[in-house]
């Protein structure tokens, strides 16, 4: 009797992690942004310094991954590792938690302590500035994904 308690607890338990992590999904349209669509231009300085402007960056696409898991504005190396598949494949990433940047993505703060965002999102932007992927529920592990999904598609 034990065992069936304790194996259907056991069943209870990984069914609930399996339905409640949520996955990063592609979308068309997130609140203003849309695929298709050109991004507002900024001018941004990261932690080390570094002057950003993205219609002046030459690559292939742009990798923008908004969380509040991030630094608050770090541009291809300095993102890390996350940024060895773009710069790998020719891209470059922009990577924050920066308030000015995620209002420019339509994202909002929920809470300053801790910083929280409504959303994280990954958004890629070819060549041309327009956008090209959005995708919701974003992580950090994602980036990587979500780069061979874009070059994947662009290939076929």
């Amino acid at each position: 009797m034990k065992s069936k308690i304790y194996h259907l607890i056991i069943t209870a338990i990984i069914f609930f992690l399996a339905t409640s992590c949520e996955q990063f999904e592609s979308i068309d349209q997130f609140r203003s942004l849309k695929v298709g669509e050109e991004i507002k231009n900024f001018i941004g300085i990261t932690e080390n310094g570094i002057d950003v402007v993205p219609k002046k960056l030459t690559g292939r696409f742009i990798v923008y991954f908004i969380n509040d898991k991030q630094p608050a504005f770090c541009f291809d190396q300095e993102c890390g590792r996350i940024a060895n598949s773009v710069i790998h494949n020719g891209g470059h990433i922009i990577s924050a938690s920066d308030l000015k940047l995620a209002k420019l993505f339509d994202i909002k703060l929920i809470s300053s302590t801790p910083w929280t965002f409504d959303a994280s999102l990954i958004v890629i932007i070819n060549a041309h500035g327009k956008i090209v992927e959005i995708y919701t529920n974003a992580k950090k592990s994602d980036v990587k994904k979500v780069v061979a999904r874009y070059l994947n598609r662009k290939n076929n």
